[in-house]
């Protein structure tokens, strides 16, 4: 067969998916790169030709075989849409990376992530999901090998292989379950009540919904919601799941009828009057009220009577929590309060009075100089805990929230300093903490006895960015966070559930003789039980 390359040699051939078709790159400086139809290899009949601009490197086919990508010389990954038919065309602009030529490239097999392997020893990941909207996926992961010469995704995805010029091959894990945003940072995320939606909150003005019924797999349910044009930083379900809300940066909320979360229907007209871009939404458990509130010359917190949401009333609110900026709100678990973190120049948590509204319950509590705060009650109302950027979280008795002056136990601290979110599990057994140091850290707590909470194993951590937002399934298995980079991140708590899990991808891997080799004391106890 002959790839009509004249005068230089291929370099470099793949075949898409299901075999039909042969992208073939010739080694001249246009780039250039033929499609072959293999539907009956016997006789190979030449496509499309499509041209990157610069010498291709390596190239690729998406498992669906519809998007070709070609990784090179001028430090580009260049993408096409229609690589399947006689007329492709060329999907967005290159994707840019480092300065050396990206010489290796590979799709995971779940479609969702590109992996694109640099001269310069760096992989740079893009998120994939929507093609019109493609973005890079955390930071270029680097390790200690030279060039990479070729990637590869384990089956499950999970699991990144790098091979180097220098003979070694890296293993890189990916993030256990991750759920790249729709444009720009992931700013929020919230699960449905009956666990079975996870919405994120885009910095590009969407929302993306994504079918969470197995948590393990998660699958996007439709397009992103569009909504006004502003940044998306907050999004909370009503306590029946039939509505979301959505704050942005221009100051509203964009409520959503979600009662079938596979057709979401927005809600004609958006709620006004928080005067500032909103970082925090929160309905009431009742889910009558809904309350906002962000970026304001006065921290003012907005309300709504939503218990028709098609036609939201306002209501009188707080309208000067004390500092510039509320970044953080809770309702108490019988609606009766409501707690707000805010920035710097507030340095204290204020409690409010649902049933008065504007009227602040007990006195506020001080933080120190120059913090900014998070809040969250546990579901039975009892503790308020308080975390500020300094990375100290502090629990609080909140049984009489008019006298809310003694601490429980002593308090956490996330090692490392900076904090971004606090939440408790749905069942009220564990207290997370998400903060930001080198990569995104989450410290857990036992707090069943919150006057003698107990940490949680190692802390977890994603070397996508660093954590913002928390937020628990409502069967307290499931953690999803935020990071600043782009991804939601899934982690499954429930042990036996990844014992099964793992010991199912194994097949057995540990056996007998691979224990004595690798393990020798104790005896031999076989980690996965047959049944």
């Amino acid at each position: 067969m002959n790839l009509l390359c004249p005068d230089v040699f291929s370099r470099g051939i793949a075949f898409s998916p299901a075999g039909h078709t042969l992208a073939a790159a010739c080694g001249d400086e246009d780039g250039t790169i033929g499609l072959w139809d293999l539907t009956a290899p016997d006789r190979p009949d030449r496509g499309g030709t499509v041209k990157a601009g610069s010498s291709v490197n390596a190239l690729a086919f998406s498992p669906d075989g519809r998007t070709l990508a070609a990784g090179a010389r001028d430090s580009a990954v260049h993408l096409w849409k229609g690589a399947d038919t006689d007329r492709p065309t060329r999907l967005g602009n290159p994707l840019k990376g480092p300065t050396q030529p990206f010489i290796s490239v590979a799709f995971s097999p779940d479609g969702t992530t590109l992996a694109a392997g640099s001269a310069d020893h760096s992989i740079h990941l893009w998120n994939v999901t929507h093609p019109k909207t493609i973005t890079l996926l955390g930071r270029p992961l680097t390790g200690p090998g030279s060039q990479v010469t070729d990637v590869v995704f384990s089956p499950d995805s999970r699991t990144l292989a790098a091979g180097n010029s220098d003979g070694n091959v890296d293993l890189w894990s990916l993030p256990p379950t991750r759920i790249p945003g729709a444009g720009g940072n992931v700013a929020s995320v919230a699960f449905s009540p009956d666990g079975r939606t996870l919405a994120a909150a885009n910095q590009n003005a969407t929302v993306s919904l994504w079918n969470t019924a197995d948590p393990n797999n998660p699958v996007p349910r439709g397009e992103p919601l569009v909504g006004r044009k502003e940044a998306v930083n907050a999004v909370a379900f009503s306590p029946d799941g039939r509505t979301l809300a959505a704050g942005d940066s221009g100051g509203n909320v964009t409520l959503w009828n979600v009662a079938d979360p596979g057709r979401p229907v927005r809600l004609p007209e958006p709620l006004t009057g928080a005067d500032g871009l909103i970082l925090a939404v929160a309905f009431s458990p009742d889910g009558n009220t809904l309350a906002a509130a962000g970026d304001h010359e006065n921290g003012r917190i907005v309300l709504w009577d939503v218990s028709d949401p098609t036609e939201p009333v306002f209501e009188a609110g707080v309208s000067g929590s004390g500092g510039k900026s509320v970044l953080s709100l809770a309702f108490s678990p019988d609606g009766s309060v409501l707690a707000a973190g805010g920035d710097g120049s507030n340095g204290t948590v204020g409690l409010w009075s649902t049933e008065q509204p504007g009227a602040r319950v007990g006195k506020k509590i001080d933080q120190p100089t120059a913090t900014s705060t998070w809040v969250a009650f546990s579901p039975d109302g009892r503790t308020l805990a308080t975390g500020n950027s300094r990375g100290v979280v502090t629990l609080w008795d909140s049984t009489d929230p008019h006298h809310l002056t003694k601490r429980r136990g002593k308090p956490l601290i996330v090692p490392g300093g900076s904090l971004w979110s606090v939440e408790f599990s749905p069942d009220g057994k564990t207290l997370a903490a998400g903060g930001h140091i080198d990569n995104g850290t989450i410290h857990r707590w036992n707090v069943t006895d919150p006057d003698d909470p107990t940490p949680i194993g190692q802390p977890l951590t994603v070397e996508t960015g660093f954590v913002a937002v928390l937020a628990f399934s409502p069967d307290s298995r499931t953690l999803a966070a935020t990071t600043d980079d782009g991804v939601a991140t899934l982690w499954d708590l429930d042990v036996e559930s990844s014992i099964n899990r793992i010991c199912a991808a194994s097949s057995g891997a540990l056996g007998q003789e691979e224990w004595k080799r690798h393990v020798v004391v104790p005896p031999y106890d076989p980690p996965c039980k047959k049944s």
